[in-house]
Formats: structure tokens, C-alpha cells, sequence
């Protein structure tokens, strides 16, 4: 009896339970009510997603993992955020500034650049050869994100950095976004999140595709 008992324990203990399984969705979400955006996510059974973005003439994409817990749904996508730009090369410099290398003009002169000196900080944009100038004589921090793809920003220069001229290039990975842990809440079919360095501000709304 014991060793029935215990055989029964065992079986129990091995064998999946819904109640212990993690939730998914199988659908497609489609945004609707902003102008001239087109945008889409694919919610897979394996707990992954797809991501497609269009506006005007920049096209954007992400793959990640999503995790649905009740109505909430979380979306951590497989690119790391703010690594869409790299250094090569840095001086010591007269004062802070940025130098885009990148192969189209326009990709360069649509950089923001983030001039962070004690308490105090500006933003500029980079001119049509790719170069942005702080008004501070020093800085401590320089963060820079793409005006036509942003994301999380990206650090280029720390506190520790003595630094403070910078040529930077763009990364592959600009095309892509980052969802880093980003939430959205499904509800009657419509899906909502607020994210906006795609959509702007406010809610962005995604209705389900039949």
C-alpha cells in the first residue's frame, strides 16, 4: 500500500499542471489612431514576440520574450538597450563635443547629444556634418541617441572619462528596438502601452487582428 501510495506521490510530482505552466497568447495586435504610423506585434505560444514599426521612411523591428500575468504583459526584447552607438575615437579635447562618422549626412545630422555638467545639462542636436557642441567648458557626462531611431540612450562618456571630444559611429542595432522590460496591459482585445520614443506621448493603442 505504502509503495502504491509513493508510486502515485511520484507521478503527481513529475506531470505538468496547467495551474504551474506559464500563460501565453497566440495573436496578432495591430496599431490604429496614429497617423501615418504603421505598427504591429506578434505574440507567439513559445512566450516570444515580433515587432514591426513604420514611419515615414524609417523602418524598425524587434524580436524578444513576453511574460503575461493576468492582464499585464511584459516585453524584454533581444537587443540590449543603449549600445546603438560606438566610440572610435576620444581625446582630451578644448571642450565637449560629438563627431557622428556615418556613411549619409543625414544619418549623422540627426544625432541628439545629452551635455550632462553637475546639475546642469543641455541637448544638441548634431549640425549637417555630424558635429554637436556643448556651451560648458567641462562635462561630466555625454549621452547620445539617434533622432530618427530612438531608444534608451546611449553613455559615452562617464564621469571617470577625462575626455571630452568623441567620434562615434552608428551600430547595426539602430534598426532595432529595445523593450527593456517595457509593460503594456491587454484588455478586451486591445492591447496598450505607453512608449514614447516610438509613438509619442501618450497611450498607443493595438486592437487584435482576426
Amino acid at each position: 500500500m505504502r509503495f502504491l501510495l509513493f508510486q502515485f506521490l511520484l507521478l503527481f510530482l513529475m506531470t505538468p499542471h496547467s495551474s504551474h505552466s506559464q500563460a501565453s497568447l497566440d495573436a496578432v495586435y495591430q496599431l490604429y489612431g496614429k497617423m501615418e504610423m504603421g505598427s504591429a506585434f506578434k505574440f507567439n505560444p513559445d512566450n516570444t514576440f515580433e515587432f514591426f514599426y513604420s514611419y515615414g521612411a524609417v523602418d524598425r523591428q524587434a524580436t524578444g520574450k513576453y511574460q503575461l500575468e493576468g492582464n499585464n504583459i511584459t516585453l524584454k526584447s533581444d537587443k540590449p538597450a543603449g549600445q546603438d552607438f560606438h566610440i572610435i575615437k576620444q581625446s582630451r579635447g578644448k571642450n565637449p563635443q560629438i563627431k557622428v562618422n556615418a556613411p549619409q549626412a543625414w544619418f549623422a545630422s540627426n544625432v541628439v547629444c545629452r551635455f550632462i555638467n553637475g546639475d546642469q545639462e543641455e541637448y544638441v542636436q548634431t549640425d549637417d556634418s555630424g558635429v554637436a557642441e556643448s556651451s560648458y567648458s567641462d562635462c561630466d557626462v555625454i549621452m547620445v541617441l539617434h533622432g530618427l531611431y530612438p531608444d534608451e540612450w546611449t553613455l559615452i562618456k562617464s564621469k571617470e572619462n577625462q575626455n571630452l571630444f568623441f567620434e562615434i559611429g552608428l551600430n547595426p542595432s539602430l534598426e532595432q528596438v529595445s523593450f527593456n522590460g517595457v509593460m503594456a496591459t491587454l484588455e478586451n482585445d486591445i492591447l496598450t502601452l505607453e512608449y514614447e520614443f516610438l509613438f509619442g506621448p501618450g497611450e498607443a493603442k493595438f486592437e487584435k487582428v482576426d
